[in-house]
């Protein structure tokens, strides 16, 4: 896809991992892609704790690096006594394809930014905590609040080391851009009313942003054939 123009790209046919930010209610496909699987309960609980997502102290950075968030959200939902208490980053890094402008870096910190409060709502964030209401909007948005809602509603959390972002491609015209994105989730493991089932994955999606106010925003995603993401 050109970077001065955009295209779009066919819809995938196959089951995935992340229908929330593609759309979903109650009576939809799990959002964690695990065809029927969600409340299969899979032996002890992992604990929370011992995932890299969930730390309780932060080592002192140097002086020069950018200090890490800090462990201060309490997962709800999690079975047993120990609390998981995490770090909410602000933005994910995504790895950029070869021969990025400048233009193009704005986007897909956007996107980062976008991505990494989409996966605070998975881990139980609301629409304050996660600040999906200053990454998304349009329908967007309005699927990410439902998702909220029903999360709370069913007792429904992920664990799991944070995502990892790649770009395949992008594109950015006037007020409208895409960013074609693979997005791994390793060590996920979905909650749900205290039954526990793994959720690792690999997607692709389409995020479609809009700039508003000077500021990019997610206003649609679709998700794509995976395949070009590798293993």
């Amino acid at each position: 896809m050109s970077r001065t123009t955009m295209r779009r790209m066919a819809p995938a046919t196959a089951a995935a991992l992340m229908l929330v930010i593609a759309g979903c209610s109650s009576d939809s496909a799990e959002p964690a892609g695990l065809d029927g699987t969600a409340t299969t309960t899979v032996g002890p609980v992992p604990d929370p704790t011992d995932t890299p997502a969930a730390t309780t102290s932060t080592p002192d950075p140097p002086d020069d690096a950018t200090p890490e968030p800090e462990a201060s959200f309490t997962q709800p939902h999690l079975p047993g006594d120990e609390p998981s208490v995490i770090s909410l980053a602000e933005e994910l890094p995504i790895e950029a394809p070869e021969g990025v402008t400048d233009d193009d870096l704005q986007v897909l910190e956007a996107a980062g930014r976008f991505m990494a409060s989409w996966q605070a709502v998975l881990f139980g964030a609301d629409d304050k905590q996660s600040g999906i209401r200053d990454v998304a909007t349009g329908v967007q948005l309005d699927r990410l609040i439902d998702l909220i809602g029903e999360m709370d509603r069913e007792e429904w959390v992920f664990i799991g080391t944070p995502m990892q972002l790649e770009a395949l491609d992008l594109g950015v015209a006037a007020d409208r851009a895409e960013v074609d994105l693979c997005i791994r989730m390793l060590d996920w493991f979905e909650i749900r009313q205290g039954a526990a089932a793994p959720a690792s994955h690999l997607e692709r999606y389409r995020l479609d942003l809009r700039l508003l106010d000077d500021q990019w925003l997610v206003e649609d995603t679709a998700v794509q054939d995976n395949t070009a993401c590798g293993g």
